[in-house]
């Protein structure tokens, strides 16, 4: 049967459903918001899904969406898919002799652990052509991972003289991140009591943003930053945390509480600890339940629809018969009286 045919026959079946279904509850003087309801969700949910993961997901407000599930933690991937990235570039390199391709083998030497070749690589090609923002930035990268945070910072700053939009425009992120760590020296309590980004979401169930930059831009800076981090730095890490703790705030307030909920819980895998991240957990755990039985209604109507609408038919001709019946005997009465 085509495609076509099969959605025309989900729509007509829609229809004729709707149909008795005012019928019926007209007979019934239901009250028009439970028609609309139980209209919206046959409409809805008899016609097919599409191909990709769909499902319900809770929102701050207590509003639940019904779409594409996702906004999942940013990363590279596996060890292996890290490992196999650096083996393409280093190939790529030997044939081409390239000096972005050489760049290119450093940066994936970064992400494989193997800082000190990565570093040496940075400074030959600063060496060779100096000014290049990606030689900078990843030396500022090599250093700090290397444990030397005065000079990533020069480097960094470097960077950023050099292109302060890039990254898409997260490396400010980089730079907080540098200051903050010369700061604390050495020092992880320092990050209990000072804001990495001086950001501030509130002490309530519900994050509150307060920062003047669009938190949207924020939610992509920190996944960008983030994507970047946690490929090279693996738990427990202070600064990390803090961020995935940001990171899941903001992302609370621009997609949902599920994906929020994720971000809360690599937080804590990182090391991150506190109130009110754990209130937060409770309160969005019990937003997240409301999501997950909406989602086993669907289900069950998705299901089971065409019995559900047979039963409704049914009901429905039940009642217009009764309807029928009363009014031929009011119609009889009535004659009796004349």
């Amino acid at each position: 049967m085509a495609i076509d045919t099969i959605n025309a026959n989900y729509i007509l079946t829609a229809k004729t459903l709707c149909r008795h279904l005012i019928v019926y509850t007209a007979i019934m003087k239901m009250q028009p918001r439970i028609i609309a309801a139980t209209i919206a969700i046959l409409l809805l949910y008899v016609l097919p899904s599409h191909a990709c993961i769909n499902e319900y997901r809770a929102h701050l407000n207590g509003t639940l969406e019904y779409g594409e599930a996702g906004y999942g933690l940013p990363g590279y991937g596996t060890k292996d898919d890290i490992y196999n990235s650096l083996r393409d570039a280093k190939l790529k390199y030997v044939r081409s002799k390239n000096l972005e391709d050489y760049s290119n083998y450093g940066a994936w030497l970064l992400r494989a652990g193997q800082t000190e070749d990565a570093k040496h690589i940075f400074i030959a090609i600063e060496k060779q052509q100096p000014g290049l923002y990606n030689t900078a930035a990843n030396l500022g990268t090599a250093y700090e991972l290397l444990g030397k945070n005065d000079s990533a910072f020069i480097w960094i700053k470097k960077a950023l003289d050099i292109n302060t939009e890039s990254h898409r425009g997260s490396e400010w992120i980089h730079f907080k991140i540098l200051e903050a760590k010369i700061k604390a020296n050495g020092n992880d309590a320092y990050y209990l009591t000072h804001d990495i980004l001086g950001l501030d979401f509130g002490d309530d169930i519900k994050p509150v943003y307060k920062g003047t930059m669009p938190i949207m831009d924020l939610y992509h800076h920190l996944s960008y930053q983030l994507g970047e981090r946690m490929a090279l730095v693996q738990p427990k890490d202070a600064i990390v945390a803090q961020l995935l703790f940001n990171f899941g705030n903001t992302t609370a307030i621009t997609h949902n509480v599920s994906a929020a909920l994720v971000v809360y819980y690599k937080a804590k895998e990182y090391g991150y600890s506190s109130a009110i991240m754990d209130k937060r957990i409770v309160g969005f755990k019990s937003l997240e339940r409301k999501a997950e039985f909406m989602g086993k209604i669907i289900r069950l109507v998705k299901d089971h629809i065409f019995e559900i609408a047979l039963a409704l038919l049914c009901i429905g001709i039940i009642e217009g018969i009764v309807f029928l019946a009363v009014l031929q005997k009011w119609w009889k009465a009535r004659k009796q009286n004349q």
